[in-house]
């Protein structure tokens, strides 16, 4: 009895010393998660405002570019009305501009091409209009009511005879398809509403007008040191600010600091709930200890078993510092090593595979495309000289036409041929693959504003210089960008990264859309020649790209979902790597 009942205290002095334990660490937890929630709506409401300021900073000098060569077409200067409109007609672009005028020295209206009845250039200063400048000058403006914001892009005066005329562009914030689409990705369940301020903190423009029409006590102080706490209304709110570059305006994000709190009481919550569990567990361990001295045994039994039947994903949670945690540890190094070991030999296997697979069909069609070519010069010669002797709108003249395209068309398949069979030993340069990107991202930049697409930029500072033929490189790039591109048709998200495992020397190059995905049926043909889910693709861009991989040594991994995105990564060899050996 004496034995029995020192045992009930000792259990019962543990489970005490171990309940007050347990409420010293969840009041310190808790402290440390109210600290840690704060840093991270912080830090992610500035990130959201980082990207968004830099999207309209991408915007705004694009347009401004866009403007400025407007302004050089020699159909402005023309004296014929009808062929002053049609220019404007041409270049405007309603998904970017709200409307294009041409103003003449007093101000008045000359041409006009607008998506709406409003004159926005009535609000321009008498003198603006008038810049003799060589670069078309920006002019930010808020109608009267403070309903719509509009920024104006002024571009030099364009000098014809004796007459002198003013480009001006507008864009409305809160209307233009583009500007629309970044203003509405301020709003984030989890970080809160964003809207945008003047120097002095009034709001501008807001997904809820009506709501963030007043400016919330201690705003200035938020604008100075990029983050803090306001009030409005009553109500306490966490705020971040961050200023637009080319401006004086600024973006804040602020969530309801109950909101946050909530967060914070659950998990209180949760850890009580912990506490209680954890009691209840001790108890249980308590009264069965024997058994528990042998679960380690069986654990690791159980576990050699999976390893013996070919599961290598098998590993034991270790715990402690005894025999048996070593002895788990063992075991979990030992079946690491040899997945990664399964992992490499099956990798190398796919690759030697797929360079075989491209050196055959390589092959195949540099003969191919030397066989086809000598026929197809002397039909094509033939066409012309047919064509010659018919005039244009004759039916003979049309025909001879369309068989130009066609052999057009089969000149590019046979380009792509070639493409594929020669690059066997690329050009290698000293490269410094983020130069390299940021020559890539203009052109690339241009098609994804005409079809919606914003691009997001993360580029490793820490990567090496790669020695890569630059031309190769850049295709690669460009092609896997365009097909991003086209696979978002209404419209989406395109991130291009970067990335440098310093262990394993790799470089990785990282191509991510949201568009529609590939489904498992075609995946697997992805990279086969002449394969293409596209009307009017060809077949053999990621054929190339698969060919330019390996012949720099790595290897290009294309994973997609359907409905949701594909990622195209290419792993090239960093500095220390036998690069020309392995794309021999």
């Amino acid at each position: 009895m004496l034995s029995r009942s020192w045992l009930k205290k000792k259990i019962l002095i543990t489970l005490l010393v171990f309940v007050i334990i347990i409420l010293s660490l969840s009041s310190f937890f808790l402290y440390y998660e109210i600290v840690t929630t704060k840093r991270q709506v912080y830090l992610g409401q500035k990130k959201i405002l980082e990207a968004t300021a830099q999207q309209i900073d991408f915007y705004r000098k694009n347009l401004l570019l866009y403007v400025n060569t407007v302004s050089l077409s020699s159909g402005l200067t023309s004296n014929q009305q009808a062929k002053r409109l049609q220019t404007l007609k041409e270049y405007y672009r309603p998904e970017w501009f709200e409307s294009f005028y041409l103003l003449d020295s007093n101000g008045k209206v000359v041409e006009k091409v607008s998506s709406t009845p409003d004159h926005w250039y009535t609000f321009l200063p008498g003198g603006d209009y008038l810049n003799d400048s060589e670069k078309p000058t920006e002019i930010y403006y808020a109608a009267p009511d403070n309903r719509i914001h509009v920024i104006m892009y002024i571009s030099r005066v364009i000098k014809s005879g004796g007459r002198k005329s003013v480009l001006v562009a507008t864009v409305d914030y809160n209307s233009t398809p583009v500007m629309l689409s970044v203003i509405r990705n301020l709003k984030k369940d989890k970080w809160g509403e964003g809207y945008i301020v003047d120097s002095s903190g009034k709001p501008l423009i807001c997904p809820k007008e009506a709501k963030w029409g007043k400016r919330p006590i201690g705003l200035a102080a938020v604008m100075q040191e990029g983050f803090g706490e306001v009030t409005r209304d009553g109500v306490e709110y966490m705020a971040s600010y961050q200023k637009i570059p080319g401006n004086d305006w600024g973006l804040v994000m602020e969530v309801p600091k109950d909101q946050v709190l909530g967060l914070i009481f659950q998990f209180g919550r949760i850890v009580i709930s912990w506490i209680v569990l954890s009691i209840l567990i001790l108890a249980l361990l308590t009264m069965k200890w024997v058994d528990k001295l042998a679960a380690p045994v069986r654990i690791i039994r159980d576990s050699l078993a999976e390893v013996a039947s070919g599961n290598f994903d098998v590993s034991i949670d270790v715990k402690g510092r005894d025999e048996f945690s070593h002895l788990a540890n063992s075991f979990n190094v030992m079946v690491d090593k040899v997945r990664q070991l399964r992992e490499t030999e099956k990798s190398k296997l796919a690759n030697d595979y797929l360079y075989d697979k491209l050196t055959a069909i390589g092959e195949v069609a540099a003969g191919a495309a030397h066989e086809i070519r000598n026929p197809l010069t002397s039909i094509k010669g033939f066409a012309l000289l047919i064509q010659n002797q018919f005039t244009k709108g004759q039916q003979v003249w049309e025909y001879t036409e369309i068989i130009k395209v066609e052999i057009r068309h089969i000149e590019d398949i046979i380009e792509q041929f070639v493409l594929m069979s020669s690059p066997t030993f690329p050009v290698f340069k000293n490269t410094n693959i983020c130069d390299l990107m940021d020559e890539v991202l203009p052109g690339i930049a241009k098609e994804a504003i005409g079809n919606g697409v914003t691009i997001e930029t993360r580029f490793c500072e820490t990567v090496p210089e790669l020695y890569v033929d630059r031309p190769q490189i850049k295709q690669l790039v460009t092609n896997l960008c365009q097909n991003s591109i086209q696979a978002m048709p209404k419209g989406g998200k395109l991130l291009i990264e970067t990335k440098y495992d310093g262990e394993k020397k790799k470089v990785f190059i990282i191509i991510k859309d949201t568009g529609v995905g590939i489904s498992p049926a075609f995946l697997a043909r992805v990279g086969d020649p002449f394969f293409s889910t596209k009307e009017n693709g060809t077949g053999l861009g990621l054929t190339v790209g698969y060919r330019i991989v390996q012949n720099h040594g790595g290897f290009l991994q294309i994973t997609s979902t359907e409905g949701v995105g594909t990622v195209c990564i290419a792993e090239l060899p960093a500095p220390g790597e036998n690069i020309e050996s392995q794309s021999a």
